[in-house]
């Protein structure tokens, strides 16, 4: 890690996106970059040491294969805007991964669909949370519970761009630079 930082540094790097990572995977490295004067598109080493609790904790907890899966899409900025951009169903699922998204989910009730989205953006105001993310939740119709956190805009976030017209990298990336999201979040329309 020490040499690459010192490599970016010689490049005269200034900022650097990791891509597809995980709370904790990169954390030495983000805290490094921090330390040698690189930013880290994404949130710093505080909140990403905070993220991996969570994540951990999430893990450990044990899932219901027959439990309904839901991902939000979230963006964060340094201004307090922390917008939850919908949900969409990722139930449908092989190996691990999202076979056929569903936004929005028809399988969650309009009430249920709120509370979620309301956790999402609690646990991304309580870590501080900064830049583009992913929270994912399981529930039974009723009661939900945390199941993943992702640092990285998924590729499943290409239904949440169709239906709100927002751009989650484009986001993410002016985020970074410092610029506030708008005060009003888009609002899904349409079937994806």
């Amino acid at each position: 890690i020490e040499e690459l930082v010192a490599c970016l540094q010689r490049s005269r790097v200034d900022t650097l996106w990791l891509g597809a990572w995980r709370p904790a995977e990169r954390l030495d490295l983000i805290a490094a970059c921090e330390a040698g004067g690189i930013g880290v598109v994404g949130p710093g080493s505080s909140t990403v040491r905070r993220l991996a609790d969570l994540a951990h904790t999430a893990a450990t907890a044990g899932v219901d294969s027959r439990l309904r899966r839901v991902e939000v899409d979230i963006l964060a900025d340094d201004h307090g805007n922390v917008w939850t951009l919908g949900g969409r169903d990722v139930s449908v699922r092989r190996s691990g991964h999202a076979l056929v998204p569903e936004a929005p989910c028809s399988a969650v009730s309009a009430e249920l669909a709120a509370r979620i989205r309301g956790e999402a953006e609690r646990l991304a105001r309580s870590v501080d949370y900064r830049g583009a993310g992913l929270f994912t939740f399981v529930h039974d119709g009723a009661e939900f519970s945390l199941v993943d956190v992702d640092c990285v805009a998924a590729p499943d976030h290409a239904t949440t761009e169709e239906r709100t017209g927002a751009s989650i990298i484009g986001w993410r990336l002016r985020v970074q630079r410092g610029e506030p999201l708008p005060g009003i979040e888009p609002i899904g329309d349409g079937i994806v």
